[in-house]
């Protein structure tokens, strides 16, 4: 990620970092938006990950409401 840009294997990377160590919740923070709607999907469907997309665009609170409502599930 030299060009500041994440691809799909700096998600997985950060799933499979986060297997290794049986961790419980992996966050994967972005000022922008993800690229890729197959790794969107991905990391949607794996309740180990969490994605905050457009930090850049957000308030702090708007940023820890979604943050714990990833975490606990809830819309």
């Amino acid at each position: 990620m030299q060009d500041g840009k994440v691809r799909r294997r700096d998600v997985f990377n950060l799933w499979a970092i986060g297997q290794d160590l049986k961790s419980h919740v992996s966050v994967l923070a972005l000022v922008g938006r993800l690229p890729e709607t197959e790794t969107r999907e991905f990391v949607s469907k794996d309740l180990s990950m969490v994605l905050l997309e457009n930090l850049g665009e957000k308030k702090k609170s708007q940023i820890i409401k979604e943050l714990r409502n990833s975490i606990l599930r809830e819309s």
